[in-house]
């Protein structure tokens, strides 16, 4: 054809060339047969496909245009070119698209055949009436741009033309397959990019899950294309293809033969398969294809309506139909889902329809074929002779055509058409305007080449009168979306079409599916299927639970379903391979799907855990009163027996025992892993290691109780205490180097147990884990042997029997434990080890303590012997006989003071006396009662008015004194020391107490004075070990070194010697009365409290135990005021040689007339309120009152008129001790110092109601100033710190051969002289003393044997 173009070029060049003389008069080829004019002054021209040819041409002979009778019409396309002259109507009638200029338009058709395109488009470019190609003949033919064609093969012919001239073509049909090959093609699209619409077939396609599709395309350029590019997509996203047929380039065929042969091989293709759903990516004739179909199922055996298919088609095609098919059967789109592009209603454009008729209409040379083949019928005027159809009136309606012919609302391919007028329009105008920047005018309009319009073109964007956007993207594309309908064919043939989805892209980073949008609940689908969505399918779905097995020779779509195998599963349809789950999921039971494995591990949260961490806490709890039963009495025999401070230890490790179990309760961690096993490794030793102890304690006791044993050696607490540590430091070293070589670590189950993640500690080496487990049976099993050999041993607290049934049940439990543990998995393997650790502990706790706290709380009556106690007491406390005359000194002074009408007249003062057990509890409790009401105890308030409480006197002890002094420190109260105070007063000036003795550090340089005069400066040196001995140690002791005295060693005494256990007294005696016994210092200074006289007293009784008799080795004891001569019950019979011939400190005490008859009156038949009187009594005189005692005793019944003077000394002395003197002193200076007060206020007699009326932070000021003379006639007063302004005697202690006690005053330290030298203050009478029995009365040698001692050491 281009060659034929060329040719024709040539033929006319000599004419065009004489043009000027011609005037254009050149014969032109045969008009065309239709066409549509409409003037103006620029003008568009159009590219319509209505009709085609039933002739084919013949190439031997001139070839010519069909006549009119050899057209078959495509009534519906007929709406394209009304859609074109309806744009330019309205431009005309908007001033503000192209002013002053009238916009006319040129409509040829293709007749859908290159030779009458290229004709077409040359008429478009040449002079309306005469074609002279490359010349413009007539001024007014402005041609703006062309529009076309509907097809791609057309826009191409017309493309070829058009790019020479570079004049602008917009296409409304889809673009033609060389664009991207040929640069030079010049042509806009007013459709979006093809691809959208390809994706949003494929979005549909698996929207529906249609995977088995039949594929129809035109045998072409175009299809080709579209079998290579687009269906290998298809492919990829798991479509499959029951057949790709291709259909003839052109089905314009009126052979009846050949329309049979091409469309029953179509036809048999489609209704063997089994595929329901068919893609039609076809022409604008493609339509014509599908009427043929359903046309042939008349031929074929099995009618088109008993087996329904479900067409989609691409936006191509319309629903269109020839003439000759107007009775043809539609049934075949019904229900078919077409893709269109997108478009809008148009307000105007049906009523302009509707006022088509040939009657009002000029110019258009297509509407008398349209309207001829439409409506049946001929015009009367145009044909001869006799017709068949009837004539046509031109009054018929166009809206009573079918479906297939015409439609009244505006079509996609019409509305593409009407967007590239006004795309025209606004580019034409934009370009003007640019160039001129006023009024667009006609001349300047007139004058321009079409090239220039390209630019303006590309960026042309408007709304059109639907209100929609009009642009193009950068490629020449319209920027829209395609619409999904759905073809709706009524019984009565009626045409409908129904929006039901959308394909709009927007967004070029999403995926194309996320662009797709359709309701299924709109669409109708092919009368076959019922209204059920069809399915289309090589093979069924393979359900959950089964893979897929393609068959041999099939496409991947056709396969066979197997389950299934054991451990895999398929969690979705249709999957090529079951897989196996995660570590973290398993499979269901019809292995549809991995269900996630519980996390299991034993938590709070279940029934289980739970469980045992309240038993694991009931435990504790249990053990924590059995601790604080044995502490709270700790005094009692029982617990005292057999080492408590094992006891301790023992109740202390089950206690971590039982807690430990919670370590292996809740989520592991890296800390509870390194800790579970080797804390309740090392724990458990440490018990086990107790009961041990304890074990080898009873049995060696027993052995070294036998005469002549040498077993006694072996009975000190350092054995226990080497036993617990050393097997307990084994324990440590394998746990250590567990841990250093590899350590237990968080770790996760996956396999082990099959529905759950078992969240577990890795023991990291299994070896050392059953060696820590396998030292505790060594342990156990030896704890057993040694236990059950000492089952029989007679004592009334033998606990070898019950140590033989824990250590029993502890093996049985741990023996049962390893085959239950192996056995177990999960979190139940955690289980069982918490069981075995509550269950071995618990055995332990309860046939160990249990009958203790049996006899304890509900026995006590049993409670009364201790191993090595010669005494007992029914109370259970053990009391201090000598300190109950310090009540009775309170006492007498309250009794003077009462009686003296100079003191406090017409007020009685009263007393009220509570014991601090050497204890803080006690004494705190004791001090809040004083503080509150008598009766009853409510902290901070004063519940009762004659509650008028002046001052609080106490303690004996620094610490009994400090924690009083807490107290009161609160609440201002007045606190009068007799004992020493304590350390912590300089740190805590909130402490408010009086020194009722002088100040210490005075005693220190007596004692150093002593020294000095008896030139002793090799000594032994004896503290507490507390804070205060400490302080003698850093302070005092320094002193003395300045001075000259040096120390053989410097011993420190248990903090409280409160014991009577057999091994603790052999342990904590031993140690020092070995240093003692083996110094060559013969001096030994004890600082001491009050209670370490009784330690003392335990040298003396352990001199049985050692091969150095005390009698053949005498020592001097130099003790400070704090201690006196006391014993303890159970000391009654034992020796006092120890502190026979002692120098003792004192506070200087004078003698009080009165006292001495005061005492011997006192007896518990004449005493009333007084709570100490009975157990002192009891003690002192060893007896027991009848009424207070059930049973038979060993004791003597208390009369009540024994001789207090009969008592030993260290029970009881007649004369007023230093404390006591110290406490009759003390209540004097309260007595004044209130009288003072009282006084100072009122400079009146003391009246009762002022008296009650005052707050006791009041008595300090006096308390400080206080001075007056006892009745010895001594001045007592105070200094500025609050300290008694005094001396100390110094006294030598005397026991007779008779065991009998006395003082005598040797000396005295009286600094009175702040200047003077301590020396000078110090005052002896070295002829008064009495020496130790092992000095003979000499000193002189115990000076020499110091002096002899010190130069060897030196």
């Amino acid at each position: 054809m281009e060659v034929f173009v060329s040719l024709q070029l040539l033929l006319l060049y000599h004419k065009v060339f004489n043009a000027h003389i011609v005037k254009c008069s050149i014969r032109d080829l045969d008009p065309p047969i239709q066409e549509y004019h409409q003037s103006g002054d620029l003008f568009v021209g159009g590219i319509a496909s209505q009709s085609f040819n039933i002739i084919p041409i013949k190439f031997t002979e001139h070839p010519r245009f069909a006549l009119v009778d050899e057209l078959v019409t495509i009534p519906k396309n007929y709406q394209h070119m009304l859609a074109l002259e309806f744009a330019v109507k309205e431009i005309n009638e908007n001033p503000g698209i192209l002013p002053n200029v009238t916009l006319g338009f040129q409509i040829y058709d293709s007749y859908f055949s290159a030779m009458p395109t290229y004709h077409a488009t040359m008429q478009l470019m040449s002079s309306p009436k005469v074609l002279v190609p490359n010349f413009k003949c007539d001024i007014q033919n402005n041609l703006l741009a062309i529009i076309g064609g509907l097809d791609s093969e057309t826009s191409l012919d017309v493309a070829a033309m058009l790019g020479i001239y570079k004049i602008p073509q917009l296409l409304y049909g889809f673009a033609p397959l060389k664009k991207g090959t040929n640069p030079g093609l010049s042509f806009y699209q007013m459709y979006p990019n093809e691809a959208l619409q390809h994706a949003g077939i494929l979005s549909l396609l698996l929207h529906f899950r249609w995977t088995w599709i039949g594929v129809l395309v035109v045998g072409d350029d175009m299809g080709e294309s579209i079998v290579r590019t687009v269906l290998p997509l298809f492919s990829k996203h798991g479509i499959c293809f029951a057949f790709i047929t291709r259909s003839p380039k052109s089905m314009f065929v009126t052979g009846y033969q050949d329309m049979v042969q091409q469309g029953l091989k179509i036809y048999d293709e489609i209704m063997n398969s089994k595929a329901n759903v068919f893609v039609s990516f076809g022409n604008s004739y493609s339509m014509n294809d599908l009427r043929w179909l359903a046309y042939l199922s008349h031929w074929g055996r099995i009618p088109w309506k008993t087996k329904g298919k479900v067409w989609i088609l691409t936006a191509q095609m319309d629903f269109t139909s020839y003439v000759y098919q107007r009775a043809w059967d539609t049934d075949i789109v019904h229900g078919a889902l077409t893709f269109a592009i997108h478009s809008s209603h148009l307000p105007g454009f049906q009523k302009f329809v509707e006022n088509r008729s040939p009657s009002n209409t000029k110019g258009d040379g297509f509407l008398w074929n349209f309207w001829r083949d439409a409506f049946n019928c001929v015009f009367p005027n145009q044909v001869h002779g006799e017709v068949m159809e009837a004539n046509c009136t031109g009054q018929e309606k166009l809206e009573s055509l079918p479906g297939s012919f015409f439609e009244m609302s505006m079509t996609s391919h019409s509305y593409s058409i009407y967007n590239a007028v006004y795309a025209v329009a606004h580019a034409t105008h934009a370009m003007h305007q640019t160039k001129h920047r006023t009024v667009v005018k006609r001349l300047t309009l007139l004058d321009q080449n079409q090239w220039q319009l390209h630019n303006f073109l590309r960026n042309v964007a408007f709304n059109n009168s639907a209100g929609e956007k009009i642009s193009l993207n950068k490629k020449g594309e319209l920027i829209a979306g395609f619409d999904i309908e759905n073809w709706i064919i009524s019984s009565n043939q009626s045409f409908h079409r129904v929006k039901v989805g959308r394909m709009d892209l927007q967004d070029p980073h999403a995926r194309f599916q996320q662009a797709f949008a359709i309701n299924d609940q709109d669409i109708t689908w092919p009368h076959w299927f019922n209204q059920t969505q069809p399915s289309s399918l090589c093979s069924e779905n393979c359900h959950p639970g089964y893979s897929k097995r393609v068959r041999e020779g099939k496409p991947f779509c056709c396969y066979d379903c197997m389950s299934c195998p054991y451990g895999k599963i398929s969690a979705q349809k249709d999957l090529d391979d079951c897989y196996k789950c995660s570590d973290e999921k398993y499979p269901s039971k019809k292995q549809d799907w991995c269900i996630p494995k519980n996390i299991s591990f034993l938590s709070y949260e279940e029934p289980l855990g739970m469980s045992l961490a309240f038993f694991a806490l009931s435990f504790s709890l249990i053990t924590s009163l059995i601790l604080r039963i044995f502490t709270k009495f700790q005094s009692t025999p029982i617990v005292k027996a057999n080492n408590r401070s094992l006891t301790y230890i023992l109740l202390i490790s089950l206690l971590l025992c039982f807690l430990c179990a919670l370590l292996f309760i809740g989520r592991p961690d890296n800390v509870t892993c390194l800790l579970r096993q080797t804390a309740f490794g090392i724990i458990f030793s440490v018990a086990i290691s107790c009961v041990l102890a304890k074990t080898n304690t009873v049995v060696l006791v027993f052995m070294a109780t036998r005469p002549g044993s040498r077993m006694r050696k072996w009975v000190h607490r350092s054995l226990a205490n080497t036993t617990v540590f050393s097997c307990s430091l084994i324990q440590a070293g394998i746990c250590a180097f567990w841990l250093s070589v590899s350590p237990p670590f968080p770790d996760v189950d996956m396999h082990s147990v099959t529905e759950e993640i078992v969240l577990e500690c890795n023991e990291g080496s299994v070896t050392l884990f059953y060696c820590v487990l396998g030292y505790m049976g060594f342990l156990a099993l030896l704890s057993f042997t040694v236990a059950f050999f000492a089952r029989k041993l007679p004592d009334a607290f033998n606990e070898a029997k019950f140590i033989t049934f824990s250590m029993l049940v502890f093996c049985s439990v741990w023996l049962s434990f390893i085959p239950a543990y192996m056995s177990t998995k999960g979190k139940y393997m955690v289980a069982v080890e918490i069981f075995s650790i509550l269950a071995s502990s618990a055995g332990l706790l309860s046939l160990i303590f249990f009958p203790k706290c049996f006899i304890i709380l509900l026995r006590p009556e049993l409670n009364n012997k201790g191993i090595l106690m010669r005494g007992k007491t029914q109370s259970g406390q053990i009391t201090v006989p000598k300190n109950y005359q310090h009540m009775l000194a309170l006492e007498f002074a309250v009794k003077e003071i009462n009686e003296n009408p100079g003191i406090l007249p017409n007020v009685t003062l009263g007393f009220q006396i509570y014991d601090s057990y050497f204890s803080a509890k006690p004494t705190y409790h004791a001090t809040m009662q004083l503080i509150s009401t008598p009766k009853v105890l409510v902290p901070n308030f004063k519940c009762d008015v004659q509650n008028y409480l002046l001052a609080i006197i106490g303690g004996l002890d620094s610490e009994t004194s400090l924690d009083v002094a807490a107290m009161l420190g609160i609440y201002k109260i007045p606190q009068l020391l007799y004992g020493f105070a304590p350390l912590m007063k300089g740190t805590n000036p909130g402490l408010s107490f009086y020194q009722m003795y002088p100040n210490e550090a005075l005693q220190h340089e007596g004692i150093l004075s002593l020294l000095l005069h008896f030139r002793w400066t090799w000594i032994g040196g004896l503290v507490t070990d507390d804070d205060m001995g400490e302080s003698i140690v850093r302070s005092v002791l320094p002193q003395f070194s300045k001075h000259g005295i040096c120390f053989a060693f410097i011993g420190r005494s248990p903090k409280s010697v409160y014991f009577t256990d057999y091994e603790d007294m052999l342990q904590q005696g031993s140690k020092i009365y070995d240093k003692i016994m083996n110094s060559k210092a013969n001096v030994f200074v004890a600082f001491g409290h009050s209670y370490l006289m009784n330690f003392l007293r335990w040298f003396a009784y352990l001199s049985h135990w050692g091969r150095i008799p005390w009698k053949t080795k005498g020592k001097v004891w130099i003790l400070t005021a704090q201690m006196d001569f006391t014993s303890y019950v159970y000391q009654r019979a034992w020796e006092t040689d120890i502190v026979h011939g002692a120098l003792s400190f004192a506070i200087h005490s004078s003698h009080l007339p009165g006292f001495q008859k005061f005492v011997e009156n006192r007896s518990p038949s004449n005493t009333k309120g007084d709570g100490f009187i009975w157990n002192f009594w009891r003690d002192a005189f060893k007896c027991v009152f009848p009424n207070q005692v059930q049973g038979e005793v060993m004791e003597a019944n208390c009369t009540g008129q024994e001789k207090l003077d009969s008592l030993p000394g260290f029970f009881f002395e007649m004369s007023m001790t230093s404390h006591s003197y110290s406490i009759y002193n003390a209540v004097y200076a309260v007595a004044h110092a209130t009288h003072a007060m009282h006084q100072t206020k009122h400079r009146t007699v003391v009246k009762r109601l002022t008296l009650l009326d005052q707050n006791q932070w009041q008595l300090h000021h006096f308390l400080t100033n206080v001075a007056f003379n006892n009745s010895a006639g001594e001045q007592i007063s105070l200094n500025k710190n609050g300290e008694l302004i005094a001396g100390f005697d110094v006294e030598n202690w005397i026991i007779s051969s008779n065991q009998s006690f006395h003082r005598v005053k040797v000396g005295r330290m009286d600094l009175q002289d702040p200047h003077a030298h301590f020396q000078q203050a110090f005052t002896i009478n070295d002829q008064d003393i009495t020496w130790p029995l092992w000095f003979n009365q000499l000193p002189g040698h115990s000076l020499l044997a110091a002096m002899a001692d010190y130069h060897s050491k030196n």
